[in-house]
């Protein structure tokens, strides 16, 4: 067994579910909104093949709500290990983004 196993959760949020996996305890990926959470979860299955599902309350309000439009701040700890350093980078650099701002992609790279 890995030393870091993952765990993953679903949600159902206003758009549809959605899916957040956990790898040593930080957001290592999320799958946005989905209409079919049986496809959804084997999806993540994929992923986290010997992952055990998890739930994390704090963070499926934070996460409803986001999809609800209202203003939340995520604090949870992000593990970018699955994307380049090119995409790593415009993901930080997104973060920065306040709420409610809309940027086009040339701002942001």
């Amino acid at each position: 067994m890995p030393d870091n196993p993952k765990q993953w959760m679903t949600l159902e949020t206003a758009f549809g579910y959605v899916g957040v996996g956990f790898s040593g305890g930080k957001v290592a990926k999320l799958w946005l909104p989905a209409g079919n959470l049986k496809k959804l979860e084997g999806d993540i299955r994929k992923w986290a093949v010997t992952g055990a599902k998890t739930r994390n309350a704090q963070l499926a309000k934070k996460i409803k709500g986001y999809f609800k439009g209202e203003l939340v701040t995520f604090d949870n700890k992000l593990l970018f290990q699955e994307v380049n350093l090119f995409s790593k980078a415009i993901l930080t650099a997104l973060l920065k983004v306040k709420w409610g701002k809309t940027i086009t992609y040339g701002e942001l790279a």
